[in-house]
């Protein structure tokens, strides 16, 4: 439910809180009940969300997302996406390597009355330790 202009609002201030690396920010325009999954760490929930972006803004501290395109249907939206940045930290066991990505991802978003409900993260693992060098 909700007004739809009020749910890509709040949607593209989730991803320009992300792009600040503010992780308590972000958990504010999550409803209390959503469901999260990524191909790291498969399905979640809000403190999931939490716990991977803690992960991914100290491995890569200037990582950004970039929206190539957002396209809408209903109260769903799918967020093609380029994420770059800069591997600085520990990576789920993987030391620094310095080495730069440009991570294809694909965002599909459920919202409801400015929140999201649900969030499922697609992008390629094999990609991501290809681009950091790991075999």
């Amino acid at each position: 439910g909700g007004d739809m202009a009020d749910n890509e609002q709040q949607l593209r201030k989730l991803i320009e809180l992300t792009n600040q690396h503010d992780v308590e920010a972000i958990q504010g325009l999550l409803a209390d009940d959503m469901r999260f999954t990524n191909p790291i760490t498969g399905a979640s929930d809000r403190e999931g969300m939490r716990n991977i972006h803690s992960t991914i803004f100290k491995a890569f501290p200037d990582i950004n997302y970039g929206v190539d395109r957002i396209i809408v249907s209903g109260n769903t939206y799918v967020m093609e996406c380029t994420l770059t940045g800069t591997h600085q930290n520990d990576l789920m066991g993987v030391p620094p390597t310095n080495k730069r990505i440009e991570l294809p991802a694909a965002f599909v978003v459920d919202m409801s009355d400015g929140k999201v409900a649900n969030w499922n993260s697609y992008f390629d693992v094999a990609t991501l330790m290809r681009q950091l060098g790991v075999e």
